[in-house]
């Protein structure tokens, strides 16, 4: 009787595996017949709302990230500001982002951003008036055709990249011919023929 056992034990697995490689199926165990005691029906359950998930958060930037500007203020009124207030955001907010600008060009060039690097030697005083005739004098005539026969990247750089990141800084539209208002080319270098 225990040789069958074994003999089984060994057989019947690989028949059934062979049954339902075969496409037939592995069959089902029978089961006594037990008898079942009824359950009482369950009361619905009334969904409960889930508090909303906070936001995630970012991590903080590690400490080899450099930093960056603040965000522009998005009603930043540069003629309604004190002095003191324009100062600090020149110190915070305009120089950190136009070293960024401007290095991102010729970092060798640009190495050591200050304020005389826009206002010129009067800034060392205390004086910050603009334009700053020690910047280059522009000519709008023929389209800046002058600048751009001299130095065509730094022209382009100069209208597609500073003149926008500053008008923005300084929470100003952009200059319009029409009404002579706005920020443009102007408010940093003088104009001439």
């Amino acid at each position: 009787m225990r040789t069958r056992s074994i003999v089984a034990a060994l057989f019947l697995p690989t028949a059934l595996a062979l049954a339902a490689a075969c496409g037939g199926g592995t069959p089902t165990p029978a089961t006594p017949d037990v008898p079942t005691t009824p359950t009482a029906p369950t009361a619905p359950t009334a969904e409960v709302p889930t508090a909303p998930t906070a936001p995630t958060t970012t991590a903080a930037p590690s400490a080899t990230t450099a930093p960056t500007a603040p965000p522009v203020e998005a009603k930043l009124d540069w003629k309604a500001m004190t002095k003191e207030q324009k100062t600090d955001h020149m110190k915070k907010v305009v120089m950190p982002k136009m070293a960024e600008v401007l290095k991102g060009y010729d970092g060798k060039k640009w190495q050591n951003v200050t304020c005389a690097t826009c206002h010129g030697d009067g800034a060392k005083q205390g004086k910050f008036e603009m334009p700053n005739a020690k910047l280059p004098k522009l000519s709008f005539t023929d389209g800046f055709k002058k600048h751009m026969t001299k130095d065509a990247k730094m022209t382009k750089f100069m209208m597609e990249q500073v003149t926008p990141t500053m008008k923005d800084l300084l929470g100003m539209p952009a200059f319009d011919p029409a009404t002579k208002t706005g920020f443009g080319c102007g408010n940093c270098h003088i104009v001439g023929p």
